[in-house]
């Protein structure tokens, strides 16, 4: 993995140790964030061979995997269609 590529399992962010108070502060956010970030929810999805292979090619192209990709779209979809209304 590059440090360029956007990963949402890797947050990376400076910090002080001579500043505790910004370091706190900072840590509670990345609580905060990691938390609202877990994934916990599955289910089952059944697709064709030619989408499976579409699918398959599009998160190879972006070096990631085909769940990952499948809720970019999904995420990129709804927020656009919140972005609509």
């Amino acid at each position: 993995m590059l440090l360029s590529e956007k990963n949402r399992l890797l947050t990376l962010k400076k910090y002080s140790i001579a500043n505790k108070k910004t370091l706190l502060h900072d840590l509670k956010l990345f609580l905060e964030k990691t938390q609202k970030k877990i994934l916990k929810y599955r289910f089952n999805m059944m697709i064709d061979q030619s989408l499976n292979d579409l699918l398959s090619q599009e998160a190879n192209r972006l070096h990631i995997s085909k769940a990952n990709y499948v809720r970019q779209l999904i995420f990129e979809k709804l927020l656009k269609s919140k972005n609509n209304k």
